[in-house]
């Protein structure tokens, strides 16, 4: 070919060669033969692709044919000065040299014609596989070497590739490498690619969850599902496989649709007229503007978590998912699970498939943890770190995943006071009172009482299908001068009896009277209730410092039992009947 020819090859690239497939080598096989239709000596071109793979070149010697590697079209503008450039079909480029323009334009024509007649025959063949840049998902084909015989613009989108012939024929290990895609099976903690098992096997296999991390965008990553199906040839051999994945932020957001993860409340809802009520709801307006975490205090029933879903849809993060979850509800061993998740058998009873932690499942909108106060001692300090990374690390995974949570959390304890008890972490209470908003009790507004017993009787008349009941003036005035321990909820419980035993269409106060202290048999209450539930909340705050003290302990002494029970000054037998008393791993 000589010097100049020479030169026009250092600028290919690439450590191996792409295998040519599909469309590529039609074009190639045809392009060969309009060749050796004009040409009967020694001729130079080069047919490469418009993303620069060379498919076809007149170089018969093996050591320097460049067939599959990629041409840097950089030094284009540089190349067209000493060679004739043909844009071939608008998808290929041919270089031959000056003095052959005539004869490379004879060779292009002819092909092109032949190409003609291929294409139309192929066009619903081709309509049909480019269908598939239709699907979300990834789509990927494979031969039995894993070399990608097809993959949908989702799939090029994903591994950050902008012209899809780039990739055709290539082997997929090396499509990772030139996209700097690193895929590590979350099941095994392996790089070792699942889709190889699957040609030698013929098997398929589901749902095979895998962490993508691309080195030219350092903080971004992605979980994803694969699903690979093996394809079989005429004689029953595997051919290839078709792989379709899906991201797991699509998992996440079908689970938020089915789980009805959003908030009903808003600021209209919350019912008064009080100046107090009107200042609390003016701040959490302002609140709602911002990142920082919120925590809502007030006595039990004062409506934290409508003010919670409240600055959820007056914030910009209205349109993500709203999460609650009433740490009071879980054991301490199932609150982990709960926010962070799990994956796939981290432990005995855990689901096949892992599991998505509330948490991961409000990413892009706000995170409720109500009654935090009765979130075990030993969890506060994990929760802690979370809310200053914003990294999840799901249970038995190695990897930490990035979550974008607004978190607004609720109490009706008093955490300075648990805080002096060793019942609740200074360091976490700092962290969650950046933003504050104490609501006040119902005894604290008892101009509003009548105007929420209305609203709630309204309520339970549209529930019970009937017209809503009205309250007289005596009974407005009988229901401001009650003290309403039981704040909202107490005065929802009681109109909604109310409703539901008197038939009069007029609440007189004597009724309310009966109702309020259970003159009224068909309004009585069981009163050691209440002091039975005061009673159980003890216990229920001393199990818990028991249980942080054994915690605490043991981290002191890395676990060791012996040394734990030396440093409370107990027997070993004691402290093994406490770990198992109190549920301590």
């Amino acid at each position: 070919m000589g010097v100049q020819n020479n030169s026009i090859l250092d600028s290919i690239r690439g450590k191996s060669a792409q295998k040519i497939i599909g469309k590529n080598l039609l074009v190639k096989k045809i392009f060969d033969f309009s060749v050796t239709q004009y040409v009967n000596q020694e001729f130079f071109f080069i047919l490469c692709t418009t993303s620069g793979l060379i498919i076809s070149t007149s170089v018969e010697d093996v050591q320097n044919d460049k067939t599959g590697y990629l041409f840097d079209l950089e030094v284009l503008p540089e190349i067209e000065e000493n060679y004739f450039v043909n844009n071939f079909l608008n998808d290929y480029i041919v270089f031959s040299n000056k003095d052959e323009i005539e004869r490379i334009n004879k060779i292009c024509s002819s092909a092109a014609e032949i190409l003609k007649i291929f294409f139309e025959n192929d066009a619903e063949y081709f309509k049909l596989l480019y269908a598939l840049d239709c699907i979300k998902n990834s789509v990927i084909m494979c031969d039995k070497d894993a070399n990608i015989t097809f993959a949908n613009s989702t799939c090029c989108k994903n591994l950050n590739i902008k012209n899809r012939d780039e990739i055709m024929g290539m082997n997929y290990l090396d499509a990772m490498r030139q996209t700097g895609t690193q895929i590590r099976a979350i099941e095994t903690n392996s790089s070792d690619l699942k889709m190889m098992e699957v040609l030698k096997t013929g098997e398929a296999t589901l749902d095979w969850a895998v962490r993508m991390e691309y080195k030219n965008k350092s903080n971004h990553m992605q979980l994803v599902s694969n699903d690979m199906y093996p394809v079989f040839d005429g004689m029953g051999d595997v051919w290839g496989l078709v792989e379709i994945s899906r991201s797991q932020q699509q998992e996440i957001k079908q689970t938020q649709k089915i789980m009805g993860l959003s908030a009903e409340y808003v600021f209209n809802d919350v019912v008064g007229n009080s100046n107090v009520m009107y200042k609390k709801i003016q701040l959490a307006k302002e609140f709602a503007g911002n990142r920082g975490t919120v925590l809502i205090t007030g006595e039990s029933g004062v409506g934290k978590e409508i003010f919670a879903q409240s600055i959820h849809n007056y914030s910009v993060r209205n349109t993500g998912p709203f999460v609650a979850l009433n740490c009071a509800n879980f054991p301490a061993e199932l609150i982990e699970s709960e926010l962070f998740g799990y994956v796939q058998g981290a432990f005995t009873g855990a689901s096949k498939k892992g599991q998505i932690g509330k948490i991961e499942l409000a990413n892009g909108g706000t995170l409720f943890l109500d009654e935090i106060g009765e979130m075990p001692y030993y969890f506060q300090s994990k929760l802690l770190r979370v809310l200053e990374t914003w990294m999840v690390r799901r249970i038995g995974d190695s990897k930490e995943i990035p979550v974008d949570v607004r978190l607004i959390a609720a109490t009706n304890r008093d955490l300075t006071k648990m805080i002096q008890d060793g019942l609740f972490r200074e360091d976490l209470y700092y962290r969650l009172q950046v933003l504050t908003i104490e609501l006040p009790s119902l005894r604290e507004r008892l101009e509003d009482v009548p105007l929420i017993a209305e609203h709630f009787l309204k309520i339970s008349a549209k529930q019970n299908g009937h017209p809503p009941k009205l309250l007289s003036d005596n009974a407005k005035r009988k229901l401001i001068k009650y003290n309403w321990p039981g704040n909202a909820r107490e005065l929802k419980n009681l109109m909604s009896r109310i409703d539901l035993l008197y038939k009069s269409e007029i609440i007189d106060g004597e009724t309310i009277e009966s109702a309020l202290f259970q003159k009224d048999s068909r309004l009585r209450l069981d009163s050691s209730k209440d002091e039975e539930e005061r009673i159980n909340d003890r216990k229920n705050d001393i199990d818990m410092a028991y249980a942080n003290l054994l915690n605490e302990a043991l981290d002191i002494t890395k676990g060791n039992k012996k040394d734990a029970a030396e440093l409370l000054g107990i027997s070993r037998k004691t402290i093994y009947t406490m770990l198992e008393k109190y549920n301590v791993k």
